[in-house]
């Protein structure tokens, strides 16, 4: 700024004076709260310290004019320096102010190391040739809203975190709760209400590739006798053991599921009628040998004409009664062909 632009009847500060606005500019560099600084643009292309405020001389713990006449790479530490360097080039290439943003570590009042974050406008000054010979900065130290950001947004990192861990507890919660809800409560085989739905799938499943489909009915050889002589407590573990023992000898894809006091029903995909058959007769000497009970089994497997799962059903359930007449303790298997009318 020159007298003559004072004198400007036009300019803002035309209005106070002069004099008035030379002692408006020295106590605006002395009083005002964040960093000021003059830097002068050498022929050599060094940037020199020309004049900076008591608040940065305060915030760089030097005494008043230790920095003057200095060049930058002598004030500030690597690699800050050369970003510092590099912003100063730019903005005389340019000719045109530039704010930014940047990062800088200065020794404290206490002198330990600082690390702050300041908010910058870089303006060129130009002399009456129309050269940059000077560089005017006001810099805001914006590092409490920095970190206050930064806390933020670590905090709301955790919380992000925290909902996804909730989440996933609730969906477990959830699968644990759909679990318990098709699973018979004494036995934790499936329920009857899930085992036909899923039949239904692998009905329409079987119908749309050609695959196989087939089912065990099964159920405890004399089991009031168990209830009867030693008890509903003991008649529970047997049905309990029963399904353990069971299970052992299925295919992860099958499903083993109770349909009524004693009777089980087992569902096989995948698995035609001499299949099932050899499962159920694992089954069977699985369980005999666990002298607990013997059961008796009944197989049937899907025939082109069925016109819905349960005609699988009513063959193996007529499977099965056949196996009980037939002396129990043992496995029955009824082709398509034996099926009654009506079946279906």
């Amino acid at each position: 700024m020159t007298h003559d632009h004072l004198r400007d009847s036009s300019h803002p500060l035309a209005a106070i004076g002069i004099d008035d606005a030379w002692q408006f500019i020295r106590d605006l560099w002395n009083h005002f709260p964040e960093n000021m600084f003059v830097i002068r643009v050498a022929d050599n292309g060094d940037f020199l310290v020309e004049a900076v405020n008591p608040v940065q001389e305060a915030m760089l713990n030097l005494p008043p004019g230790a920095c003057i006449g200095k060049r930058i790479d002598e004030l500030m530490p690597e690699p800050g320096c050369r970003d510092i360097i590099a912003r100063y080039r730019r903005c005389v290439e340019r000719g045109e102010p530039m704010r930014y943003e940047e990062r800088g570590v200065y020794d404290g009042m206490d002198g330990t190391p600082q690390d702050g974050y300041w908010i910058t406008l870089l303006m060129p000054i130009r002399a009456h040739d129309g050269v940059i010979r000077h560089l005017f900065g006001i810099s805001q130290n914006v590092t409490d809203i920095h970190r206050a950001r930064v806390a933020l947004e670590q905090q709301n990192e955790r919380l992000e975190q925290r909902v996804i861990e909730r989440t996933r507890e609730l969906e477990a919660l959830n699968r644990q709760l759909e679990e318990q809800a098709n699973r018979d409560g004494l036995t934790h085989a499936f329920n009857r209400r899930y085992l036909y739905e899923t039949a239904a799938g692998e009905y329409q499943r079987a119908r749309r590739y050609g695959t196989n489909l087939s089912a065990i009915m099964l159920d405890v050889d004399q089991f009031k006798a168990f209830n009867d002589e030693r008890g509903h407590h003991y008649g529970d573990m047997v049905l309990v053991d029963l399904v353990r023992t069971a299970q052992y000898e299925l295919r992860s894809s099958d499903r083993l599921g109770r349909v009524g006091g004693d009777e089980f029903m087992i569902l096989l995909p995948e698995a035609d009628l001499a299949r099932a058959h050899a499962t159920a007769e694992r089954i069977r000497e699985a369980v005999s040998g666990r002298a607990l009970c013997t059961v008796s089994l009944g197989v049937a497997e899907l025939a082109p004409g069925d016109a819905a799962v349960d005609a699988v059903f009513h063959r193996a359930d007529a499977a099965l009664r056949h196996a009980k007449r037939s002396g129990r303790a043992r496995t029955s298997a009824l082709p398509a062909a034996h099926a009654s009318p009506g079946s279906g």
